[in-house]
């Protein structure tokens, strides 16, 4: 089994993996950036058929294999870059400045200020809920929201992974450009970044970004 670490969805430049022949591989990269009406990501090219394809298996691996034991260890959060020899002890606050130790479930779950993206994101969905600060109950709070048939976990996990890859790419821009990012605009790139993953996903999904940003609640509705 493949960990999320080593499928390089934590890299800057990852947009799409697929599972094949037992690896991650990308097979559609987007450019970052987060102009008007979508312009920052965009398919560089349509995918084949024989890539969305494996963009469904990909989701379906994506759904197990962040629960897996180990993932917190391998992640260079700033606790585990410490454990490495990597970052003093003065080094370990959350890259966030909320004057906390760095780990995985701070980081994603417990931090105010990534909080406030949770709960953003929830509230776009039709709904309000408090999250666990765990990563394992939070992924299958997450999972499950939508209720338990497996179209909608699947779904509610793309949109869940969406979210963390915002926030660690957040993370990483916070760390090594020094820009602060407005919460409201990390709601717009998980809005944007999940409208083309589910679009490549799902044949079905035939909706223009303007409506999915405004009812995601109606697009979801008429898909699973």
């Amino acid at each position: 089994m493949v960990s999320l670490v080593e499928s390089e969805i934590w890299d800057d430049r990852w947009a799409v993996a697929v599972w094949r022949r037992g690896w991650f591989a990308v097979v559609a990269g987007r450019e970052p950036g987060w102009g008007r009406n979508g312009e920052g990501w965009k398919w560089r090219r349509r995918l084949y058929a024989w890539e969305e394809e494996l963009v469904g298996q990909c989701v379906g691996v994506l759904s197990n294999i962040v629960l897996q034991d180990g993932v917190s260890d391998r992640l260079p959060t700033k606790d585990n870059l410490l454990k490495r020899g990597v970052l003093e002890d003065n080094q370990t606050l959350c890259s966030a400045n909320c004057d906390k130790l760095e780990d995985i479930n701070h980081l994603f779950f417990q931090c105010n200020v990534y909080g406030k993206l949770w709960q953003l994101v929830s509230k776009w969905l039709g709904g309000e809920f408090v999250c666990h600060g765990f990563l394992r109950e939070h992924a299958v709070q997450f999972r499950d929201l939508g209720g338990d048939s497996k179209g909608s976990r699947v779904l509610s996990t793309i949109i869940w992974i969406s979210v963390l890859c915002v926030i660690w790419k957040d993370r990483n821009v916070k760390i090594f450009q020094s820009v602060l990012v407005a919460v409201d605009t990390l709601l717009e790139k998980v809005k944007l970044q999940t409208y083309w993953w589910l679009k490549s996903y799902y044949k079905v999904f035939d909706f223009d970004y303007s409506f999915w940003r405004l009812n995601p609640l109606c697009c979801i509705l008429a898909i699973v």
